[in-house]
């Protein structure tokens, strides 16, 4: 099972260069991720997108099988993701 899916997330803060610029992730039941990398690479940007705490520019969000649009879809993602 699925239980994220982030397609082609594309991400820029006002006034300066994309920070995301077509990411995908997939990550399944009973699998581990670390995200590493330099300080400005994306990672925290991409994890207040999986919650719902920035919205892309582009793409798409699924997380627990459901495409993720508006304030109320993630409502129940943050309350399952800790």
């Amino acid at each position: 099972m699925t239980l994220v899916a982030l397609d082609d997330i594309r991400f820029a803060y006002p006034g300066h260069a994309p920070v995301l610029d077509g990411a995908c992730l997939t990550l399944s039941a009973g699998q581990r991720l670390s995200l590493t990398g330099p300080n400005g690479a994306g990672k925290s940007t991409l994890l207040h997108i999986l919650l719902g705490l920035r919205h892309p520019d582009a793409g798409r969000v699924t997380v627990f099988g459901q495409a993720r649009r508006t304030e109320a879809d993630f409502h129940e993602v943050r309350r399952r993701v800790g």
